[in-house]
């Protein structure tokens, strides 16, 4: 990719060049080592521009990947002394998603026109959430955009990488799933009712386990659209009912009381999330009220955001973080022993942060051991309700021919 940029030297000459890098923060970082203070970077194309192609639905937001992404190379700018709206017309001309494109340009023109960063960032809330544009007031407010925006960037990656890790666990358990559902389709559909006309014309006595096997078959092919139009309906019913207040309170106990699942996953996915966002917000220089309002409406899980609103009323009134932490059960002892360690030592953010890392790690374990154990169990559960199916199909054969002999 080819840049023009405009840089100082040693004894403040601006000088005027096209190089080509990789990207914007090697430039930068090349020239930075050359003793050379970048002022302007513009992305340039000598080739003629290839038509994008054009697809049916448009995008409309954009990932917490692309975000991250942003918020890395824009603490690497600002770091190289760029002003905040030429490094925003840098990074966002080298962006694939035109809508994500555009919006940066949108904010770069409110900055332009005297709005402060993150208020500009405020007026896409589906982009930068509530907790990113905190963040960003924060920097703005101590005069540390750069460092804050590189913490910003950090808390993004490790909240998506965590996630990608639990979308990979989930990905092959998944995956046998839907592989086993399509081979008993095939049994009930076509195999079943073969064996059930061979054994109406011969019309003798069936055992027991071969008449549940023929009356579910017969169920299933006979009011398959009922079947199939009951379970859409009631899929999109929980779906659309899960944001009602007392249906998702409902949802996040019942989440958290699952077997292995519950209390291994779902509870140190939380507990990470919450000791992540608190301590990169604190590090951010956010207010410990703001901060706490902001962490429980970011983990989002109704016993946690509970437990979060009482605790931020009672150190509001002058208790610390770690007391309060040990009179509520649903947070571990660990957590408030490392938050105890930071308030003595002044560095709450950083123990935090180490928290949840802890967590992170332990999390990555228990998935990595989960999907050791489920794979085998898979197969078995799998292959012994197949093994089922066709003993009961048989049975009345080896009836016949035990009968025979």
């Amino acid at each position: 990719m080819d840049f023009r940029y405009t840089v100082t030297d040693r004894i403040g000459k601006k000088i005027r060049e096209i190089a080509s890098a990789d990207s914007i923060s090697s430039l930068v970082a090349n020239l930075k080592h050359q003793g050379l203070k970048p002022i302007k970077i513009e992305s340039i194309a000598f080739a003629p521009r290839r038509k994008k192609k054009r697809s049916f639905f448009k995008r409309t937001s954009a990932t917490p990947w692309e975000v991250a992404v942003l918020t890395r190379q824009l603490a690497a700018t600002l770091a190289s002394g760029l002003l905040l709206s030429e490094a925003l017309d840098a990074v966002g001309g080298e962006m694939d998603n035109e809508y994500f494109g555009r919006v940066i340009s949108k904010v770069r023109r409110d900055i332009h026109g005297g709005t402060n960063f993150s208020c500009a960032l405020a007026k896409y809330p589906k982009i930068f959430s509530t907790s990113y544009v905190a963040i960003v007031r924060s920097g703005e407010a101590i005069g540390n955009l750069d460092k804050t925006l590189a913490n910003l960037a950090k808390f993004l990656e490790n909240a998506e990488q965590l996630k990608e890790k639990i979308k990979s666990a989930v990905t092959y358990p998944a995956f046998v799933f839907v592989f086993a559902l399509l081979i008993t389709s095939l049994l009930v559909l076509f195999l079943i009712p073969k064996f059930q006309e061979m054994y109406a014309q011969v019309n003798a006595p069936l055992p027991y386990l071969t008449k549940v096997v023929l009356a579910i078959s017969d169920l299933i092919i006979h009011h398959s659209v009922l079947l199939s139009l009951g379970f859409i309906a009631l899929t999109t019913l929980l779906f659309r009912i899960r944001h009602i207040p007392k249906i998702k309170n409902m949802y996040d106990l019942i989440a958290l009381r699952i077997p292995i699942v519950g209390e291994l996953i779902i509870y140190k996915f939380v507990i990470s999330k919450f000791c992540r966002t608190l301590g990169v917000l604190l590090a951010g220089g956010v207010g410990i009220s703001t901060a706490l309002s902001i962490t429980a409406e970011v983990v989002n899980h109704h016993p946690f955001t509970k437990s979060i609103e009482k605790m931020r009323q009672r150190i509001i009134a002058g208790s610390t973080i770690s007391t309060q932490l040990r009179n509520f059960p649903i947070f571990p002892t660990f957590v408030a022993k490392m938050v105890s360690v930071g308030e003595r030592t002044g560095k709450i953010a950083e123990m935090l942060q180490k928290t949840a890392d802890y967590f992170d790690d332990e999390l990555d374990n228990t998935i990595r051991r989960l999907t050791i154990l489920i794979e085998p169990a898979l197969i078995i559960v799998i292959g012994g309700f197949i093994s089922i199916i066709i003993v009961a199909l048989y049975l009345p054969i080896f009836n016949v021919a035990a009968l025979v002999q």
